[in-house]
């Protein structure tokens, strides 16, 4: 990061290790959660009027969509409806949206959320809720009877490996502290909606007595599909993922990438990838072409698939590659010297 203008991609791959799912990943549990609710709703045991009494956190825990559906339409009408025959209708048109929702995603031949979205721009709103529901429970957790954002900034990430954004941090300070310096701003784009970069960045870059200032004084930070605001305390649970689901971004529809992100990447000498996978689209968007700059990159298990991919855009890339028996981590990545040298 040190020996000329840098760029650094990150992608759903780099939080696998934080528990989160790639975009295949998060596919099928899109589509697992939309069967679930409409299994509840066809349920005897539970059923619609179940829906009508789902209440406190407890609930939607438990049952996530259809305490949302419930919350929306107890909110819609002014307060709590009674079980009857508006609150029926209602709650049937939108387990219908779902069904449908059901029937696309099963015969869609996209390999992502993100491409399916694309492909099938009617089933975006009640896609990102379904996003957003997903990935608030990833984030938090149920206990004392509350919701609790999780904590990233420990030392281990929750697969077990080191937080490899602390050995990022790590590279790029004992290099700034041994009197190297980077051409410029570098600039970070994640192509996450997680803010745990972010979180971390913010709490642990400037976290020891040999500081170097905040890292805003050496990153940009760019998420093209919009990024989630992790709450710093219990919160409630509808009204967070309403907005998380706002802040959600479909490609083709409104992801605009900022030009200074563009002119950044034309301009790199050296461009650091971790989880991210080259995809066409993604590398259109923040303007990825064949300049032979050097790439760095990531191939988790060895997959030849990406090494063609990143052969499209130089003849003189790194790859840290792993095995289908032992991956290749970024946190192992990092500590082979992909972003530069680690402290002994």
């Amino acid at each position: 990061m040190f020996d000329g203008r840098a760029v650094v991609i990150v992608g759903a791959g780099a939080s696998c290790d934080f528990g989160l799912p790639t975009g295949a990943e998060l596919y099928g549990h899109i589509l697992k959660d939309a069967c679930r609710c409409v299994a509840d709703y066809e349920s005897r045991e539970f059923g619609p009027v179940e829906f009508a009494r789902l209440e406190g956190h407890g609930a939607f825990w438990e049952k996530p969509l259809p305490y949302l559906l419930n919350t929306e339409l107890h909110a819609r009408h002014g307060g709590p409806l009674q079980f009857g025959d508006g609150y029926k209708k209602a709650l049937g048109g939108k387990v219908a949206r779902i069904r449908k929702l059901i029937g696309t995603l099963e015969t869609s031949t996209a390999e992502t959320i993100d491409e399916f979205l694309t492909l099938n721009p009617s089933h975006v709103d009640l896609c990102r809720l379904l996003l957003a529901q997903r990935f608030y429970r990833l984030t938090h957790e149920h206990r004392n009877a509350a919701l609790h954002p999780k904590s990233y900034v420990s030392r281990f990430a929750a697969s077990g490996e080191r937080n490899w954004i602390h050995l990022f941090i790590n590279a790029f300070k004992t290099n700034f502290v041994r009197g190297r310096r980077p051409a410029g701003i570098i600039d970070i784009i994640s192509f996450n909606y997680d803010p745990i970069l972010k979180r971390v960045l913010t709490e642990c870059f400037d976290g020891s007595e040999n500081s170097i200032g905040p890292w805003t004084n050496y990153f940009r930070l760019f998420q093209p599909y919009g990024c989630f605001d992790l709450p710093d305390a219990p919160s409630s649970p509808e009204k967070t993922i309403r907005s998380w689901a706002s802040c959600l971004k479909v490609i083709g529809r409104d992801v605009v990438c900022d030009s200074a992100v563009q002119l950044s990447v034309g301009q790199a000498d050296y461009i650091y990838a971790a989880g991210f996978n080259f995809a066409r689209d993604n590398c259109k968007l923040i303007e990825l072409e064949r300049r032979n700059q050097m790439i760095f990159y990531v191939n988790y298990d060895g997959n030849p698939g990406l090494d063609d991919r990143v052969s499209r855009y130089s003849d003189v890339a790194k790859p840290f590659r792993g095995t289908q028996s032992e991956g290749m981590t970024v946190a192992r990545a990092i500590g082979l010297g992909l972003v530069g040298e680690l402290p002994a």
